[in-house]
């Protein structure tokens, strides 16, 4: 089952793990799973690449990501996209999240940091 409903998704690697890119505004499947909310910033070669602004889980992607609390504030920081993947595992879930949030320390997860 996918978490949203479009054709063709992007796909980046987080870590281990790969995700699909889309927009935030949805429609958003009722399957749980992972979330970063990423925003394009320039490297120091002056390219352009995804940064992580927060990264999340959920039991359910269109109950959590239609009204996210901190959507405005990711969007003020640069958040253009939502990387999503599936997984039922709610341990896995967990372990995935706090190493996304170890590696790459988003400046808007200030509780698992």
């Amino acid at each position: 089952m996918t978490m949203y409903q479009s054709s063709s998704p992007a796909t980046y690697r987080w870590l281990n793990y790969w995700f699909y890119s889309y927009r935030k505004d949805g429609p958003w499947n009722p399957v749980p799973g992972l979330y970063i909310f990423v925003g394009r910033q320039k490297d120091w070669q002056n390219n352009y690449v995804w940064q992580p602004l927060y990264v999340g889980q959920t039991e359910n992607f269109s109950d959590r990501l239609g009204y996210h609390e901190l959507w405005n504030a990711a969007v003020q920081l640069g958040a253009t996209d939502v990387h999503a993947r599936s997984e039922n595992n709610p341990v896995l879930r967990t372990m995935i999240e706090r190493q996304l949030i170890q590696a790459y320390q988003p400046p808007l997860n200030v509780k698992l940091k």
